[in-house]
């Protein structure tokens, strides 16, 4: 009990630079109708944010909660995209060895992507990520791919926390 005490003591002593910043409200899910109302989700789009919400909790970050409720976020995390985007069609030429003539192929790309949008409740403000480059065939789990699109959200919140915070007291 004297333990406690002191370090409340300590704690109300402190300044605040010296206090443990706040975190970073965050809602993984998808975004309220301006009614409040969210759209049921497919089995598909609910599993992603479930793997969201475990890159959260493989994180460990600090400087992140997550919140329940999209009225209490500094942020909101929303799939925009689960499925084939079409990376075009690649066309290749070859000179056969042992035949007059070039031979030709193409081949049409279509890679299972995850695409994400983190908006800041207060501003408005988007950005968007994807699960995969722009430049990749690979045909990635998408739970790696909602890792990736975790990493890069809770960078660009963390470079922002301040601001976010901020934004939040006003």
């Amino acid at each position: 009990m004297r333990r406690l005490s002191r370090l409340l003591a300590i704690a109300l002593v402190l300044p605040a630079s010296a206090q443990m910043p706040d975190a970073v409200a965050l809602y993984i899910g998808p975004m309220p109708n301006p009614s409040g109302l969210v759209t049921p989700l497919s089995k598909d789009l609910a599993d992603s944010y479930a793997d969201l919400r475990k890159a959260h909790i493989k994180a460990r970050s600090t400087a992140i909660a997550l919140v329940e409720d999209p009225a209490q976020a500094d942020a909101i995390l929303t799939i925009t995209h689960r499925g084939d985007v079409d990376n075009g069609v690649t066309v290749g030429t070859a000179l056969p060895i042992n035949s007059p003539g070039v031979t030709i192929s193409s081949t049409h790309r279509l890679t299972p992507t995850l695409q994400a949008r983190l908006t800041a409740r207060v501003t408005g403000e988007v950005a968007a990520f994807s699960g995969v480059g722009p430049d990749s065939t690979d045909r990635t789990k998408w739970s790696v791919q909602a890792q990736r699109i975790y990493e890069q959200a809770a960078s660009l919140l963390i470079a922002n926390r301040d601001q976010l915070i901020r934004l939040r007291r006003q």
